[in-house]
């Protein structure tokens, strides 16, 4: 017969609580507790994962990149401009990519746009990448912009692994029409998916947003 576990009692509880009130470190990152504070079900988890020893913390890195667009380029220009060495693209067509370029067409050339990689550290799914992106205060980024930074910082995706461009569908998520996108920059070869089945990506993978 296994040994019956004394669950702690609601005062246990309560001083526990109070316990961990007095001695939070006082230089607790910002994102830890936000993140904590929007979705009591990571703190939980944490807890758990506290519980038996093994745990993980979304601690939000960045890397800012000026890039430039070129707003006379055409759709297929864009697209040639993305491929990277590894990249292995074949499923991305102009006319399945328009609807993410967001090119500033009443410029009159060239023009820097500010994009911003951010890595949470931990595994994540699209959700939460997207409210760590606004708490951030960036912006979704167009395919240009993707684009421009493979083009013009191909040493930055090879240090960076896998960078995801979270407002393109990425490659096992599948349009009204059938049709799948890869949406992630590869900088070594075989280095695998960003993600798993569950639709979730790796503490690895870094993501794009646009700072303005």
């Amino acid at each position: 017969m296994s040994p019956i576990t004394k669950i702690a009692s609601r005062r246990q509880l309560l001083q526990l609580a109070g316990m961990c009130a007095q001695n939070l470190p006082p230089d607790l990152p910002h994102d830890i507790v936000q993140e904590w504070i929007d979705e009591p079900v990571e703190l939980r988890k944490f807890l758990e994962k506290l519980r038996i020893g093994t745990f993980d913390l979304t601690q939000v890195k960045t890397r800012e990149i000026e890039v430039m667009i070129d707003p006379s380029r055409s759709t297929e220009q864009w697209i040639k401009a993305r491929k990277c060495e590894f990249n292995h693209d074949d499923d991305i067509r102009p006319h399945t990519i328009e609807k993410f370029l967001t090119v500033k067409r009443d410029v009159t050339g060239p023009y820097k746009a500010t994009v911003v990689a951010f890595n949470l550290g931990c595994d994540a799914g699209l959700k939460k990448v997207l409210r760590i992106r606004e708490r951030l205060g960036l912006k979704p980024v167009g395919f240009e912009h993707e684009a421009a930074l493979a083009e013009q910082h191909p040493k930055l995706i090879a240090e960076l692994d896998i960078i995801v461009n979270p407002d393109v569908v990425i490659e096992w998520h599948m349009d009204n029409s059938g049709s799948s996108y890869h949406s992630y920059l590869q900088g070594h070869q075989n280095l695998g998916t960003p993600g798993d089945a569950n639709f979730g990506w790796y503490g690895r993978t870094w993501f794009l947003g646009l700072k303005e």
